[in-house]
């Protein structure tokens, strides 16, 4: 229905007003770095000339940043597109200052999705650096020999992600000593090591890949296209922007990385307290013979968790509030971001059991780790 051009003014700030509330809550809230990302890829949206909307809109959601952030659910946020998120993400606009089509330009398009791949990057990459850590210690724990990290390696096996690995793996190993090792090959969990992490380098840099591309991405909706000789006052049509398809399959691949991790953490943790397969103290219990073996347990519980969280992530198969049949595929980032928090949890208390079980290990007996 159109509205007469007398009222499409206070139209666009009755929508505005909606702005205030969404009908979304939990007891689980986004990170205030990931609202300010979202803030920061609205913003981005904005300035490169391609949004419905004046450049004191722009400066308004600028101002965003200078705000501490509002709080944004993380449960029940899906929906077609991420009109709902954003409603909360922008309460600080005032209505009043809006005019004809520039609601749309602050709460269409998918900066959620850009920020939260974005989010999920970041803290990606410093988490596997972590990991890495852990298991060189797990690798000095055990005494492995240092043959299945060798940088030879990164020729014979030609994956950039798996050299990457190596390459970390060489730096943390650096100056371990070659004497004294174990006489035999260490446990598969130990020998794969540089492969299983080689493939969390992949998804780490997928995600990474993946955030930048849509983080420069025009995803508004309307979309402005400026005026050319063909189109001299420009055009707006309507588009799939809001629907960013890849951002919930790469985080759903960090996932699934951090799921094996946590294998691999379980495996190195019981093997550590077996006396026949490590040559460690059975247990490693101490001279008082009290033993550590129940981290092992608590990582059981972990991996599983883990395993659970990190299953892929589909297009939902009911319409979400079709609203006139027009909403009838939500978008599932929010789904994918919030399962991988919890995957990461698991992640962080399996290296955690495993670090503790390692520096055990190396004090019972003695020795200090490669520096």
């Amino acid at each position: 229905t159109p509205i007469p051009p007398d009222e499409q003014r206070a139209a666009a700030r009755r929508f505005a007003a909606h702005h205030q509330a969404s009908a979304t809550f939990g007891r689980e809230h986004l990170p205030a770095t990931a609202v300010r990302g979202i803030i920061f890829a609205r913003l981005a949206n904005l300035v490169d000339g391609h949004a419905k909307c004046r450049p004191l809109v722009a400066e308004r959601v600028a101002g965003l940043l200078e705000q501490p952030p509002p709080r944004v659910p993380l449960a029940g946020e899906v929906f077609s597109g991420e009109i709902v998120p954003m409603m909360r993400v922008m309460v600080g606009i005032d209505p009043d200052e809006l005019e004809e089509g520039e609601p749309m330009a602050l709460v269409n398009g998918s900066p959620c999705s850009a920020a939260l791949a974005a989010e999920v990057a970041l803290r990606s990459r410093n988490r596997l650096g972590v990991a890495e850590a852990v298991f060189a210690l797990s690798v000095e724990a055990l005494g492995a020999p240092l043959e299945a990290y060798d940088p030879a390696l990164r020729d014979l096996w030609g994956d950039p992600f798996e050299t990457a690995a190596l390459d970390a793996l060489g730096a943390l190993l650096e100056g371990a000593a070659r004497e004294g090792r174990r006489p035999f090959q260490a446990p598969v969990s130990w020998r794969i090591l540089p492969r299983v992490l080689g493939q969390a380098h992949r998804a780490v840099a997928a995600a990474e890949e993946v955030a930048a591309i849509a983080l420069r991405s025009v995803t508004d909706n309307p979309v402005y296209l400026p005026p050319d000789e063909e189109h001299p006052s420009g055009r707006v049509f309507s588009t799939g922007g809001y629907h960013n398809a890849s951002a919930y399959p790469a985080i759903d691949g960090v996932s699934g990385s951090w799921a094996d991790l946590c294998a691999i953490a379980e495996r190195h943790t019981m093997k550590l307290h077996d006396g026949d397969a490590s040559l460690l103290p059975h247990h490693l219990a101490g001279e008082d013979g009290s033993p550590t073996t129940l981290l092992t347990l608590v990582q059981t519980g972990l991996g599983e968790e883990a395993r659970h969280e990190a299953a892929r992530t589909f297009l939902p198969m009911s319409e979400s509030g079709g609203f006139g049949g027009q909403n009838d595929v939500p978008s599932p980032t929010f789904l994918a971001y919030g399962r991988h928090g919890r995957v990461a949890w698991c992640l962080d208390a399996c290296l955690a059991s495993l670090a503790v079980t390692a520096s055990r290990a190396l004090w019972l007996t003695g020795r200090e780790p490669a520096t």
